[in-house]
C-alpha cells in the first residue's frame, strides 16, 4: 500500500481555524445567553401575572365576604 504524503499545515491555517472556532463558540454562547435571558424575562412576566391574578382574587374574595 503506498504511503500517504504528509501534509504540511501552515501555522496561519491553524490560526485561522482556531479563530473561526473561537468565533463560532462565542456566537453559540451568546445565543444560549440570549435564550436564557428571554426565558428569565418570560418567567418573571408569568410570575408577575400570577401575583396580580392572586391579588385580584383576594380582593374579589374580600368584597364577596363583605357583602355577606
Amino acid at each position: 500500500m503506498p504511503e500517504m504524503p504528509e501534509m504540511e499545515v501552515d501555522n496561519e491555517d491553524r490560526n485561522s481555524v482556531s479563530k473561526r472556532q473561537s468565533k463560532d463558540e462565542e456566537k453559540a454562547a451568546k445565543e444560549i445567553s440570549d435564550k436564557i435571558q428571554t426565558t428569565q424575562r418570560k418567567t418573571t412576566m408569568i410570575a408577575l401575572g400570577q401575583h396580580k391574578t392572586l391579588y385580584e382574587c383576594a380582593k374579589l374574595t374580600e368584597a364577596i365576604y363583605n357583602l355577606m
